[in-house]
């Protein structure tokens, strides 16, 4: 053990040596080692009345850190010096604390990566994290209260399992120690889930609520964190509004108690549970969600000025979104990049209905801004490229709604998504998965046909998709067929060979052609209009991974373009028309080019 940390054991913080502290508990547990405590004796001046008060200090630092730390300790100087904002936290001035997302019954990012501790402390204290038996010394930075400094650590990477206690404790230039711990903590995989009402739907409202609720206890290894609600005009440091302590599934927690004022996102906790159930290790779930939000909301000023010209459609005041630019990612993300994560799961959408355009150059931005954000506020520590999961939405259109029937465009808002490609990932959205939901709508709903109750089908979709992009599953199937040719045979017939799967078709009256004797750019324009497109006559399954499709345009012109279920409702409850013959995954939505010829 002498050999392993004679290099660590020099110099702290301050440049005084590491074990010249006046705190106690930690010389008890040096005497367990004898050659450690031999060192550390003659680094230290004694004397009579010091050692008294050291004694004194140990009684008192024993019961304060009754089980935070073992016996032989091995002191790290982190060299942590980014912090990301310097706005203060909400507690008492001059106070110990970890910042408000860190509690009891956590999960903290598993190895290969690291987790980040911080918060705050006294000016002028000299703070130590304890875990697993070292002591890390942390760097502070002044804040905005002279009273207060903040404290960070960065912990070594630590395989899944637990639970652990870890303890922080601050030392004063008056001698005294202040201790907080952290008891039931998990190491184990962080998934954060964002977005709008749909990710915000809650586990007692979905389909089979009775049965997930009564499976709660089953998962002890799965831990819950909502994120309050709450806005800000500038970025903030930590969560400023009350936020639940990190919980474990049960049915209060869930929201199946209607006398506990709590709740927990369906998608979220379902796909959690697959996850932890593949896994067999902790799993941390992060509920950071609010109905009714744009992406704008969610997006730094960075990607909503990229994106300020991608948009046509100048959409009238009275249906503009009152989420002003940033305010969520200000309150609500921000806050947390500083917590080391595996992945994020999105579903949002609806609110940008009116701006396809426009949330084709979002989306994107707002990933790849995410990911470089994470990756800098927890010092490498969250992958750059970290697996992000969304879910292109299944919506329900306002009947007779003169508005909606000008501006909405859910089926271009589908094809946004996955940023003009159909599918995911693709070369703008890289190591990104997708669910598809079009194929699951409930218009009788007691929440609205916008809201669907089928989050089961969602989260195991979304699951699939982790399998294969985060854990590397290449084995899995993940994405429903997807064209890789669409041609031309010159006789009224049009070949589609797809990928990703074999085919299985379950209708013959979702697709549609486009007749037009226009150039392609002039074609291009007309073709976004509903004008010149008509439904295909037959469809025909030419072998396990071909459809052969008859049309006849007006005039005997040939078709330019074919899409397929490209409607605000297109189908029927898994009654789409391809669906992938191993892994019944539906086919997403899309509009192409049709070729001239044929090559494959």
């Amino acid at each position: 053990m002498a050999s392993q940390s004679a290099p660590l054991l020099t110099v702290g913080e301050q440049g005084e040596t590491v074990f010249d502290h006046e705190d106690g508990s930690q010389v008890e547990d040096m005497k367990q080692d004898p050659q450690c405590y031999s060192n550390a004796r003659k680094r230290t001046i004694y004397r009579p009345t010091l050692l008294i008060f050291v004694m004194l200090i140990l009684v008192f630092a024993y019961f304060l850190t009754y089980a935070s730390y073992r016996p032989t300790m091995i002191f790290y100087e982190s060299t942590t010096t980014s912090f990301l904002s310097s706005s203060d936290l909400n507690n008492t001035a001059g106070s110990l604390h970890f910042a408000s997302y860190f509690s009891d019954h956590m999960v903290l990012q598993m190895h290969p990566t690291s987790s980040i501790l911080w918060g705050r402390a006294a000016a002028g204290s000299k703070v130590t994290v304890y875990f697993n038996g070292k002591g890390y010394i942390a760097k502070t930075k002044p804040g905005n209260n002279p009273a207060s400094v903040f404290w960070r650590v960065i912990l070594d990477p630590t395989p899944p399992g637990g639970p652990y206690n870890i303890s922080v404790q601050s030392l004063h230039e008056e001698n005294t120690a202040e201790t907080k711990v952290l008891q039931d903590v998990l190491f184990g995989d962080v998934w954060f889930c964002g977005g709008q009402s749909n990710m915000a739907f809650p586990v007692h409202s979905a389909f089979n609520a009775s049965d997930i609720l009564s499976k709660a206890s089953n998962y002890p290894n799965i831990r819950l964190l909502s994120v309050a609600h709450g806005k800000s005009e500038t970025p903030l440091h930590d969560l400023s509004f009350q936020n639940e302590p990190w919980m474990l599934p049960s049915r209060e927690s869930l929201g199946g108690d209607p006398d506990v004022d709590q709740q927990f996102s369906a998608v979220c906790y379902i796909f959690g549970t697959e996850m932890q159930s593949q896994l067999g290790y902790p799993i941390g779930l992060i509920s950071d969600s609010i109905g009714g939000t744009n992406i704008q909301a969610w997006s730094t000023p960075e990607v909503i000025k990229k994106c300020l010209n991608s948009s046509s459609v100048v959409i009238p005041p009275k249906h503009q979104y009152h989420w002003k630019d940033s305010c969520l990612w200000n309150s609500m993300v921000h806050p947390l990049l500083n917590f080391t994560i595996k992945g994020v799961l999105w579903y949002q959408g609806e609110a940008n209905w009116e701006e396809p355009e426009r949330y084709s150059c979002l989306f994107p931005g707002m990933v790849n801004d995410w990911r470089k954000k994470w990756y800098e506020g927890t010092e490498g520590n969250t992958d750059p490229m970290f697996p992000f999961g969304f879910v292109q939405v299944c919506i329900a259109k306002v009947q007779d709604d003169e508005y909606c029937d000008k501006y909405c465009d859910f089926a271009s808002l589908r094809w946004a998504q996955t940023a003009g490609y159909g599918y995911a990932p693709n070369p703008v959205l890289q190591n990104v998965f997708m669910a598809v939901s079009v194929d699951l709508p409930d218009p009788t709903s007691p929440y609205r046909p916008i809201h669907p109750r089928h989050k089961q089908d969602i989260a195991h979709r979304l699951y699939l998709g982790a399998r294969a992009l985060a854990y590397s599953e290449t084995e899995t199937i993940y994405r429903g067929p997807f064209p890789k040719e669409i041609c031309d045979t010159s006789s009224h017939q049009i070949k589609v060979k797809y990928q990703f799967d074999n085919i299985k078709l379950l209708s013959e009256d979702i697709f549609e052609v486009y007749c037009s004797e226009n150039t392609s750019s002039e074609e291009e324009e007309e073709a976004d209009s509903e004008d010149g497109w008509i439904r295909v006559n037959q469809v025909i399954k030419t072998d396990s991974t071909s459809l052969m499709l008859t049309y006849k345009c007006p005039g005997n012109i040939l078709a330019t373009s074919l899409r397929y279920i490209w409607k605000d409702n297109p189908c029927e409850f898994k009654k789409c028309a391809v669906y992938g013959e191993k892994s019944d995954l539906p086919g997403p939505p899309f509009k192409l080019k049709v070729n001239s010829s044929c090559i494959l």
